[in-house]
């Protein structure tokens, strides 16, 4: 008990304390941003309203279906007066005369389709449970019965679990704040980034002191100091899973409001199609015990990596490695190689509602496992191996009472014809063999290259829809300047699809009367299957053609416009930040001047001749000369792929010649504009390997440097990569890969503003301007 006293005392520090808390309170207000306008007076208002409508619905519906009718009139009304005033050429805005509720962004039609697809949904749900269970009757009518056929015992499964859902009865009401709950991702990312800076000192704090040799000839040193720590852990993942997890409840209920907890759990839209029958209550205390062990996990994989590892880098590395193998499964799609493990990703296991939304199964070698008993018994296996890994690792370590080799004694005449001279090796030279070219800085690298590579694939490779290859072959063939020809071949196409679907209406009635033959009938049907086939992307093509009639009619007269298949110059201008380059960056440079400190060799370089300014200056050309190759070696994959896959003809093509671009109105090239666009995500990650190295010299430790360099750098980048927003006006992610050029201007001037007073705080505390 006092060993585990000792250890809490020993890394409950003030930067624990103090960097939990920010990461909470920072994990909180971006949920108070997200949620903020439902706090408002016109949020308190719109609930009313549709609580009041839904309570009709139930209560008295005579009421509510002559309200409803009023309202349909009321918008039949509406919507004759605005076809008059568009008709005319009167186009100033209608309103619909609303009773319930009129807001300016909500009144009685957005109330009355709100309250409807709630109904509907609700009161449609036995039908929906329905549709599955006849779905896995028919696919067992087509294959037969087959036990211990994956899919035969799948669609039984389904069969067995959603049958008896099929009487289950919803309320017809809101239920609020239970699904942004259970579906908020922000915590999930906070509390990662949290741990890893918790967690890697656990072992790694005795190896820093010296003190690890020590602790393993003392009678507690062993195994009891390993259980302790690893207790330790365990205790302060589940306290800090809790803290991170419930304590957005608080915002929730401030805001949304949280509806009663016995309410089954399928009435919130995401669990719809859930086959457990349990409440809301229920899956709030299973969805807690899930987070609580994926998190266990984490920080047990962490405490153990620091332990095998021993330094920060160390452990540092072992997590980027974890991070982009979650990432890469977490975003592969249904053709993508990775997607059968991609149910046993971190992220989704951390969001826990994978498991719950509907019925999931493995299909382990034939053989069907419901996917949470696989996942439980992964989870526990995972917890097991790592806490056995940390008692092998110990109890595998070389003894200390051992006896010492004894090597012959030179004599002065061998040691003179042995010895070789001693070469003096610049200062970047030096500090390039000590933080990149020894062996497992080369692996590191070597690895995230390989992650890069299947990044890249999964980013540029095609998709293989058929919407998606006739889109693309009819720019092929209209590809070039805009001529009429092109537009007779639009006008014939756009004529075409609409004869053959409009033939088709009367053909089968004329073919039972005789009036055609079959094989005329038949040339009709294969006319309107090619109709509707090509209706659609023949429709985006379209839209294009209007849009670059719209482009060659301004006045700025932009040049090189033309019919052009953008997607592969999309995907590389959306693509989002190298997470891996960013990765590697940070394990590089996290211990660029913290070593020196944590090592005390700052204090021989202060008296050198060469180790104030002249080491400063070698270290920061290391990483402006390091971030340069490696930001080309990682480039090569992106255009390797977009050349292999897209070509290089669209690069010709002026840039406003593609919609999703036309804001930047630069009378540029595609080609010209990548130019620029690369040049611009160069300096980015210049920008943040200053930022890095700059924290290293400020912090003086590396494991502090890295941890705020992932609290600021990499939570708003995964907050943009999970959809939520709210910091992507201050996201270094931006810097990295800048889509509109003409948009990030401030988030540069806001990272080059940072960079040098960090430079500058840092030298006037340190020893390098000596």
């Amino acid at each position: 008990m006092k060993l585990l006293k000792f250890e809490f005392t020993k890394h409950l520090t003030k930067f624990t304390v103090i960097f939990t808390s920010v990461m909470l309170l920072i994990s909180l207000g971006v949920l108070v941003l997200q949620y903020a306008g439902e706090g408002t007076g016109d949020a308190a208002l719109i609930r009313e309203a549709q609580d009041a409508l839904l309570s009709d619905y139930v209560n008295d519906r005579e009421t509510y279906d002559a309200d409803y009718a009023d309202y349909e009139v009321r918008l039949q009304e509406f919507e004759d007066a605005v076809n008059t005033r568009r008709m005319s050429g009167t186009w100033y805005t209608v309103r619909l005369q609303s009773k319930k509720i009129d807001l300016d962004r909500y009144d009685d039609q957005r109330l009355y389709r709100d309250a409807q697809a709630l109904i509907k949904r609700t009161e449609g749900y036995g039908n929906t449970v329905r549709t599955v269970v006849r779905q896995a009757y028919a696919k067992i009518e087509e294959i037969g019965i087959q036990p211990g056929n994956y899919v035969y015992d799948y669609q039984a499964a389904l069969i067995t679990k959603y049958s008896p859902l099929t009487e289950l009865e919803i309320p017809v009401r809101n239920v609020r704040g239970w699904e942004e709950f259970f579906t908020q991702k922000t915590p999930v990312i906070f509390l990662a980034v949290t741990m890893l800076g918790v967690f890697t000192g656990i072992f790694v704090t005795e190896k820093r002191c010296r003190t690890l040799n020590v602790l393993r000839i003392c009678r507690n040193g062993g195994c009891r100091m390993i259980l302790t720590k690893l207790v330790c852990t365990g205790i302060f993942s589940v306290i800090l899973t809790l803290l991170f997890t419930l304590t957005p409840l608080i915002v929730l209920a401030l805001t949304t409001g949280l509806s009663d907890p016995g309410t089954v759990i399928q009435a919130l839209p995401s669990f719809t199609l859930c086959p457990y029958r349990i409440t809301i209550g229920g899956y709030l205390a299973i969805f807690v015990l899930i987070r609580i062990g994926v998190f266990l996990a984490l920080s047990l994989f962490v405490t153990v990596f620091g332990q095998i590892a021993g330094s920060e880098i160390g452990v540092l590395t072992g997590s980027a490695v974890f991070l982009v193998l979650s990432y890469l499964l977490s975003m592969a799609d249904l053709y993508s190689p990775l997607f059968p493990l991609r149910q046993f990703n971190f992220f989704d296991g951390a969001f826990v509602t994978l498991f719950f939304e509907r019925y999931r199964a493995v299909n382990l070698f034939g053989h069907h496992i419901g996917l949470i008993p696989c996942a439980g018994m992964l989870l526990l296996g995972i917890i097991a191996i790592l806490t056995a890994l940390s008692f092998a690792v110990k109890l595998n370590s070389p003894a200390l009472t051992s006896a010492p080799r004894f090597r012959k004694k030179k004599t002065r005449t061998q040691r003179n014809q042995t010895a070789a001279p001693v070469m003096s090796m610049s200062l970047f030279r030096y500090e390039l063999a000590k933080h990149v070219l020894h062996p497992k800085g080369i692996a590191l690298i070597a690895l995230a290259l390989a992650a890069k590579i299947l990044i890249s694939y999964n980013t540029f490779v095609p998709s293989p829809s058929e919407y998606e290859r006739i889109y693309r072959d009819y720019l092929s063939d209209l590809g070039g300047e805009i001529t009429e020809m092109q537009d007779d071949y639009i006008a014939g196409e756009e004529e075409y699809i609409n004869a053959s679907l409009a033939e088709y209406e009367t053909a089968y009635d004329r073919y039972e009367a005789g009036e055609i033959t079959y094989e005329e009938y038949r040339t009709l049907s294969e006319k309107k299957n090619y109709a509707e086939l090509v209706q659609n992307p023949f429709g985006k093509v379209i839209l294009r053609q209007s849009y670059l009639k719209g482009i060659q009619a301004r006045e700025e007269g932009y040049r090189s416009i033309r019919y052009v298949y953008e997607e592969g110059i999309l995907r590389l201008l959306f693509a989002g930040p190298d997470i891996p380059l960013l990765l590697l960056l940070l394990v590089l440079y996290s211990d660029l001047f913290s070593v020196e400190y944590q090592s005390g060799f700052i204090m021989i370089l202060s008296l050198c001749r060469k180790g104030g300014k002249n080491t400063f200056r070698a270290k920061f050309i290391l990483c402006a000369a390091v971030t340069t190759i490696l930001y080309l070696m990682f480039s090569a994959p992106d255009l390797f792929f977009f050349v292999k896959y897209y070509g290089t003809e669209s690069l010709s093509a002026g840039i406003m010649s593609i919609p999703d671009l036309s804001s930047l109105r630069w009378d540029l090239s595609a080609g010209q504009y990548l130019l620029l666009f690369k040049l611009a995500c160069w300096i980015g990650y210049l920008i943040l390997a200053a930022a890095a190295a700059s924290l290293s010299l400020l912090a003086k430790n590396t494991l502090t440097a890295a941890v705020v360099f992932l609290g600021t750098v990499f939570i708003p980048i995964f907050l943009d990569i999970f959809g939520i927003g709210v910091l992507h006006s201050v996201s270094a992610g931006v810097l990295l890969c800048p889509s509109l050029l003409n948009s990030c201007l401030i988030q540069y001037l806001i990272y080059l503003a940072a960079v040098p007073a960090l430079l500058l705080t840092g030298r006037r505390k340190g020893h390098w301007s000596s």
